[in-house]
């Protein structure tokens, strides 16, 4: 959840700096304006706008076959390289979505998962077409607002109950947008991948790279692939992370990750002698494990359980977030306790116990300590310490004065929850995670207004620490609590807006061009064989919902010759990342995508997830070294060693050092 905080805020307004780069071209088709970054682009103190982080706007054709029509401003931001002699071909990132825009967190995540690529080279970040800053006619807050009425006389009246209130929100706001859009003759059909990919190439020309270099991760390799077909002038090397290629039937075939990639986990234990002499038949057990908690979950002293669900969210979650990545070595061993009915190492991965300690973060306190909103500034205090220990003073220095600025703000318990909900949900983005997530939130404020109703979302979307202390805010908070609280949620159009972030845009883009490559047939015919479907069958549900959706959206309008293969001429230097954990988009179809690619490069990343840069330093030093020499043969040797330690049935449980 990207949140702005009145405490960034300010701290945003003591390092901005009004400097302006000139950027574009003369004899460009589309110039580059500079403009100020807007208010969530640049914060903390590590960043100073008009010196390390610039913006601007490009204006772009909606529709690239009526250039005279009307227009899209596509707007960037770039980290500027921290060499004193930076290459002149900088590297432009496609992000993931379709719909997420990443340019709020240019100066956040986006700053340390380019570190090394920034040492050579500028990054250029921009929000798609349709998404973030970037949302050309796309604008659907006033629709959404004025349908909100209907949408919950239509819940009430057709007896929609729970989860159920949400996809029936959903499909009414989006119906209304779609509506209020056509009305005024917007043409939904020119938000796609195509056009995405003529942007890149005009975004480039815009300002001044004869040679440019790619970075796509997820969909975002996709829109890389398509930016190969259409092989412009200028693309010196591509990096595809965390593959999804056009030809590919991922709203069929989503599901399969999350079996791949505990398979992939398996076989790295099946590579250790004493870990497949202490856990053979895993994949069997598993399975036995899911029917044993299917028919009794397990009882846990707190009064919670681990269900068949609870334990395949632990699996596909953790294994493929930065965040919960150290769990994977106790998977084997995890599965073991279940099937005894043996809990200790449940307790210590939800309590975080045995969380490693280089993980944890140096300015900690207890939570009841230290109020939620000051945890984005204390990040900043974090990120300052570990840049140098001589900064450690500067660091402490900004925790302090975050706590002071918090304490100073509206802490009712309905601010408390607000603020809390926003910053526990600052992960890395996971498509179908935020998708689910940002239907029911806008549903809320349309059920009862009980604390029961706000625990029922916080179980279904949270787990382990963060569940517990959002459980824990709502445990403080009276009747009138509750009822303020869905009151504003009510009238907040900031519902609406999460809800156009990404639904929308998701759709937008998914109905264009997926539907009906893909088909609700599609993902059963898939479902029936999978060999760990208590891994995969929360995802079918998912990936149903997202295609019943497009019932209310212009559909298949992409042309059928987008889902060819593409093979590239041999021209463009390809490398392609997979990380064996990665639950979103499965290692198979990158390790196709290498095949097929003529000439690439192929390198998998053990104990990597979504994203395969963001796990290690060796994947960022493979990443900066084929940029540099795309034409030569990468040296991925340092790959073996990320390979984690699995923890035996006789190992003392403790964290791993």
């Amino acid at each position: 959840m990207k949140t702005k905080l009145i405490v960034f805020a300010a701290l945003a307004l003591l390092v901005i700096a009004g400097v302006s780069f000139a950027q574009g071209r003369t004899d460009s088709a589309a110039v580059a304006e500079t403009i100020s970054c807007p208010q969530s682009v640049v914060s903390g103190l590590e960043e100073v706008e008009g010196e390390t982080v610039v913006c601007g706007t490009v204006t772009v054709p909606a529709n690239y076959d009526d250039p005279d029509g009307s227009t899209i401003d596509l707007t960037y931001g770039i980290l500027k390289s921290t060499s004193l002699s930076p290459a002149a071909d900088p590297v432009i990132y496609l992000h993931g979505g379709p719909g997420e825009a990443e340019l709020t967190e240019l100066t956040q995540t986006l700053r340390n998962k380019f570190a090394t690529l920034r040492e050579r080279r500028d990054v250029i970040v921009f929000d798609q077409r349709g998404t973030g800053y970037s949302p050309g006619e796309v604008e659907c807050s006033a629709a959404y607002a004025g349908g909100y009425d209907e949408a919950a006389e239509r819940v009430q009246n057709e007896g929609f109950e729970g989860l159920e209130v949400a996809g029936e929100v959903q499909n009414v706001l989006m119906e209304t947008c779609v509506e209020a859009l056509e009305e005024n003759d917007v043409d939904l059909s020119v938000y796609n991948t195509i056009n995405n990919a003529r942007d890149v190439a005009a975004l480039a020309d815009a300002l001044g790279h004869d040679t440019y270099n790619l970075y796509g991760l997820s969909y975002g390799t996709k829109l890389g692939s398509e930016v190969i077909r259409q092989n412009p002038p200028g693309v010196r090397s591509v990096i595809l992370d965390s593959v999804i290629t056009p030809e590919v039937k991922f709203y069929e075939q989503m599901p399969e990750a999350n079996e791949e990639s505990f398979v992939n986990i398996y076989n790295m234990c099946l590579a250790d002698e004493a870990c497949a002499e202490a856990y053979p038949d895993l994949i069997e057990r598993l399975n036995g494990l899911f029917e044993q908690l299917d028919e009794e979950p397990i009882l846990l002293d707190d009064g919670s359980e681990i269900s068949s669900e609870s334990l395949a969210a632990l699996l596909t979650n953790s294994a493929n977030l930065q965040t919960g990545v150290w769990q994977v070595p106790y998977f084997p061993r995890l599965i073991h306790e279940l099937e005894q009915g043996m809990t200790d190492t449940w307790s210590g991965l939800y309590d975080y116990s045995l969380i490693p300690s280089e993980t944890t973060n140096r300015f900690t306190a207890p939570s009841s300590d230290i109020p939620f909103s000051a945890r984005r500034m204390l990040n900043t205090a974090n990120d300052l310490a570990r840049q140098s220990e001589s900064l450690d003073n500067s660091a402490q220095k900004v925790a302090a004065q975050a706590l002071e600025l918090v304490e100073e703000t509206d802490m009712t318990p309905t601010n408390l929850f607000i603020r809390t909900l926003d910053e526990r949900r600052d992960t890395p983005y996971n498509a179908f995670e935020d998708y689910n997530y940002r239907v029911e939130f806008v549903s809320l404020p349309l059920q009862e207004a009980s604390p029961a109703t706000l625990e029922a979302f916080i179980t279904n979307h949270f787990e382990g620490v963060d569940e517990t202390i959002l459980l824990d805010v709502v445990d403080q908070m009276s009747e009138e609590d509750v009822q303020e609280l869905y009151d504003r949620m009510r009238t907040d159009e900031r519902a609406a807006n999460l809800l156009f972030e990404l639904n929308f845009a998701l759709h937008l883009y998914v109905c264009n061009e997926d539907v009906p490559y893909n088909t609700i047939e599609g993902v059963q015919e898939y479902a029936e064989n999978y060999q760990i479907p208590g891994l995969t069958r929360r995802e079918i549900g998912k990936t149903t919902q997202v295609l019943e959706a497009c019932d209310v959206f212009p559909a298949g309008t992409a042309p059928e010759s987008f889902h060819d293969p593409i093979m590239g001429d041999g021209s463009i230097p390809i490398i392609v990342f997979s990380g064996t954990n990665d639950t979103q988009t499965a290692t198979s179809w990158a390790k196709e995508a290498a095949d097929q690619f003529i000439g690439s490069q192929y390198v998998n990343f053990p104990n990597a997830g979504h994203g395969a840069i963001n796990f290690s330093q060796c994947a960022q030093d493979i990443a900066a070294a084929f940029m540099d020499n795309p034409e030569a043969g990468v040296n991925a040797s340092c790959t073996p060693d990320l390979v984690p330690r699995f923890v035996l049935p006789d190992d003392p449980l403790v964290p791993l050092s």
